[in-house]
């Protein structure tokens, strides 16, 4: 009977479990709803060559195209990229406009 009592409650086991899988998936929302995107505003009218022709801003969002739409108002008709903020222009963020 000593052995017995040493046995792990399965019910037990997959409730935790249960719960631990519902913690995760709050946490990956919540992760997901406050990603930081870098947009890189182009105006093809003017020279690349140009400071004024590309704008940086960053915002947070949960994808890029609500990053692009919270970013439009600012920009009129220049040419909108999103990118991860965490990815290879990171290093755009020093600089970058802030969008609430």
């Amino acid at each position: 009977m000593k052995g017995a009592a040493s046995q792990p409650d399965l019910f037990q086991w997959a409730a935790e479990l249960k719960q631990e899988q519902e913690r995760v998936r709050s946490v990956n929302e919540e992760r997901a709803s406050r990603r930081g995107f870098v947009i890189f505003a182009t105006d093809p009218t003017i020279d690349p060559e140009l400071p004024a022709y590309r704008d940086v801003y960053a915002t947070e969002a949960a994808s890029p195209a609500q990053a692009i739409a919270k970013v439009r108002p600012l920009t009129g008709d220049r040419r909108l990229r999103a990118y991860l903020a965490t990815g290879t222009h990171s290093d755009q963020l020093a600089t970058a406009q802030w969008v609430p």
